[in-house]
């Protein structure tokens, strides 16, 4: 497990993430954040940051972290 904390959140992420909040990162650094019909959203972190389009380095940057 990660311990991260969100450092920056824009686009879509914004409304899942809070900058200065602590969020848990699975093994796979995966975070789920509910959504709001109570459903779970699962993102991907890559480098201490999650990408517009998953897996895609070259698509904005949407949030950031540092560990713990």
């Amino acid at each position: 497990m990660h311990e991260l904390i969100c450092t920056s959140a824009t686009g879509v992420a914004a409304s899942y993430f809070v900058v200065g909040e602590i969020y848990t990162a699975d093994e796979k650094w995966r975070i789920t954040t509910p959504n709001p019909d109570e459903s779970l959203a699962l993102w991907t972190v890559e480098n201490y940051r999650i990408y517009s389009i998953a897996g895609d380095s070259e698509s904005a940057v949407i949030a950031t972290f540092t560990e713990e």
